[in-house]
């Protein structure tokens, strides 16, 4: 079966992935500037990590299933193996921004529950 098409959907996949990455770094920056919208870059970061999320899960799924075949020839096993290290990389970096992002929420979250609250409470006196 020609594949030609489909591994240049998936490399694709993985341009993608790798896109949704930088943008998810740059929101993480955004979120630290002053006066930023946080609950619009919030809904921005969600949807990036959910397509970027789905991309990964779609794009795994395919490679998995295609490095199983038996009857590959040398040039699409290569190919595809070739595919499935960048994948790698380029989930690994998904992941660890991913991560970044995660802990950024839950600051922000206590940052926007201790406003809604009337501000940050000052520490106790000793």
């Amino acid at each position: 079966r020609g594949g030609g098409g489909e591994l240049d959907q998936c490399a694709d996949g993985i341009s993608q992935i790798e896109r949704h990455a930088e943008q998810l770094g740059k929101y993480v920056k955004d979120l630290d500037k002053r006066g930023a919208n946080i609950p619009q870059l919030l809904r921005k970061v969600e949807e990036e990590m959910d397509s970027g999320r789905y991309l990964t899960e779609e794009t795994g799924k395919y490679l998995k299933g295609r490095l199983r075949e038996t009857d590959l020839s040398k040039m699409t096993r290569h190919r595809l193996e070739k595919l499935a290290r960048q994948f790698e990389a380029t989930g690994g970096r998904f992941e660890a921004v991913s991560r970044t992002v995660l802990e950024k929420q839950r600051q922000l979250s206590g940052t926007l529950a201790d406003q809604e609250r009337g501000g940050p409470r000052p520490p106790p006196s000793p």
